[in-house]
Parts: C-alpha cells; structure tokens; sequence
C-alpha cells in the first residue's frame, strides 16, 4: 500500500492530540521526537500491508493500529524505560479520540449499522468475507438481530496479523480495546465473552444500541473524516 491520501488523513486527524497526550506524558522534547521517529514507522507500517477490500471501516481500522503500533514502536526507541506499556497506549489513543471531533462524526455514523439496510450491508459484507479474505483481512458471521441488537462473530482478524508480523503481539491488548472506544462513543452497547488475542477460536461482539445522545462535537477535527467509515 502507498502513503497516499487516506493514510494521510489518518496521521492528520491523530497526530496534533497525539503529541499533546504525549507531551502532557513526556514533556515536549520526548513526545517531539517520538512524533517524528512515529511518523516514519508509519509510512514503513503502512507501505507493507495491503488494504482488505472490506469497506472504510475495516481500512481505517487497519491503519490505525498501524499509528498505534508506529508510536509504541518509536517511545520503546527513545526510551524503553519510559515507553508506554500496552495498557498506556490504550488509554492514550482513547483520549485522544474522544477529544477530536472527526473521531467522534466518524463513531456517529455507527449508529446507521442498526437501520434495516445497515444490517443488510453487513450481512452482505460477511457472507463476502466467508468466500474470500484478504491477507490483512477479517473473516466473520453475522447473527441477525432487531433493530436494536446484532451479533458479529470474528473468526480471523487483520490487526492480530499485523501485530505478530511486526513482533508487538502484547500490543493487540491495546488495539482489542478499540471497538470498545469507538462504541461507547458512538452510544452503543458492546460486550464480548471471548477474543481472538485471548486464543479464543473467535471475537464474539454483541451490540446494542443505547438510547445516549451521542457527544456533538470534540476539541479538533476535519470535514473530511466522515468519508472513512
């Protein structure tokens, strides 16, 4: 994959509340060359997988945890006793995208899913993933539900490759926390009794949907956000 437009767009939308999250951690001379040494990780990350042909949602999942691999990656190098742990990073990537607003019009259209054509398209899109699955890909099964709740059950997951291929598997603990952010942005329900990380033969992700307004609007952001779900 190039370091085209949409790898851009996520470094752009991350990194201005990921330096400051870094500089509040670090101090600014730290978090600056973390940054730097993190954006040249990416592109490397970025120019060595291949989108999974699964929709935006699945891409831009893809590349973030490329960005979260990029900077545990670059804070083990400048520091490895100072880097952030797994768990940090969770935390870290949490708050930031809590506090952007693209994140946060990006985590609203999650809500669409629950619509009668939304649930079609995942259905459509899983039965798809059962014949065919990119090598950075999910495979999985939806389990039909109402117009509040559905089930879709991971048998294969692109980040967990991604992980082991760059020899950061502790880092899935971080990234296995991403749904759970997205979500409970987005006012929705997730719970999960197994995970692929885990050994578990699956990722059961049960979702329903809340009646919680959603958040409005965040600290930064761009127009352009929505695009990538």
């Amino acid at each position: 994959m190039q370091y085209g437009m949409t790898p851009r767009l996520v470094w752009h939308i991350l990194e201005r509340d990921l330096r400051a999250e870094l500089t509040r951690r670090y101090g600014q001379e730290d978090a600056s060359a973390i940054m730097k040494n993190a954006q040249i990780r990416f592109r490397e990350i970025v120019g060595g997988i291949e989108d999974p042909r699964q929709g935006r949602r699945y891409f831009w999942s893809l590349l973030q945890a490329g960005l979260l691999a990029s900077v545990y990656i670059a804070a083990r190098a400048q520091d490895p006793d100072v880097a952030p742990t797994p768990e940090e990073c969770a935390g870290l990537f949490a708050d930031v995208c809590a506090r952007s607003s693209a994140c946060l019009k990006i985590a609203a259209k999650l809500r669409d899913d629950f619509s009668i054509q939304g649930q079609r398209d995942i259905q459509r899109s899983a039965l798809l993933t059962q014949m065919r699955c990119a090598d950075y890909g999910w495979r999985y099964i939806y389990t039909t539900g109402s117009d509040r709740d559905y089930m879709v059950t991971y048998r294969s997951c692109g980040i967990l490759r991604l992980y082991h291929e760059l020899g950061v598997p502790e880092l899935m603990r971080a990234a296995c926390r991403m749904p759970d952010v997205w979500t409970e942005l987005a006012g929705i329900k997730l719970e999960r009794t197994m995970c692929l990380a885990d050994g578990d033969p699956c990722c059961d992700f049960s979702l329903t949907l809340e009646d919680a307004p959603v958040p409005e609007k965040g600290d930064e952001g761009t127009e352009d956000a929505g695009d990538n779900t």
